[in-house]
């Protein structure tokens, strides 16, 4: 709930700067919520697939499943790359079909940027949702709960605040934050798996 608490002050931030913040930020909320599946389906997969390596007291293997997870979400990436980088136009004109010339102009370089920035955001949320998923499967809730609810408020609704609302500055550079917000949650997540404190908790223990 604070997550998603969240994400609606970002918006709603980006609506009181201007109506060019709040169109692209609109476009591009709209292009992750529909490829984000990829993502979570990823994550959903790891997580089965480690509880499963756990419970046959396998866990040495979940480290195999942490590598395929990344590949394909590199793979994701690099297909979004050339889908986002090829047909921007047309996905500009998707969603603004009846923009005049001069919004349009007006509005592409900011929307190309932030398309490119999506890219970029995705593969770092998909990483995130790896390491969660083997979080999820050794029961390291409190963690996930803590972090999750926590992190978009001090690394991204903090800094758009200060950087971006009150500095009155571009749609880009909120999307840069957002870029350093996947990126650091991801780190927080890989360090927690990394550092193997999960692997100390109950559930594992009595395995």
């Amino acid at each position: 709930a604070l997550n998603k608490l969240g994400w609606s002050i970002f918006y709603r931030m980006m609506y009181q700067l201007s109506e060019h913040h709040i169109t692209v930020a609109s476009i591009s909320q709209s292009l992750i919520i529909l490829c984000y599946f990829f993502a979570e389906a990823v994550s959903k997969a790891t997580s089965a697939i480690a509880g499963n390596l756990i419970g046959a007291q396998r866990s040495f293997r979940i480290s195999n499943v942490i590598y395929a997870g990344i590949r394909l979400n590199f793979l994701f990436f690099g297909l979004l790359l050339v889908l986002f980088y090829g047909l921007s136009d047309q996905i500009i004109l998707h969603f603004l079909p009846h923009a005049s010339i001069d919004q349009l102009s007006s509005l592409k370089d900011s929307l190309q940027f932030c398309f490119l920035a999506t890219c970029f955001y995705l593969l770092f949320e998909g990483l995130r949702l790896v390491f969660a998923g083997v979080l999820t499967a050794a029961g390291d809730t409190l963690f996930l709960l803590l972090g999750g609810s926590f992190s978009v408020w001090i690394l991204l609704i903090g800094p758009v605040y200060y950087w971006v609302l009150l500095g009155q500055r571009s749609v880009e550079t909120a999307f840069i934050i957002c870029i350093f917000y996947s990126l650091s949650a991801g780190l927080c997540y890989f360090w927690r798996v990394w550092s193997g404190r999960w692997e100390k908790l109950p559930l594992l223990s009595n395995v």
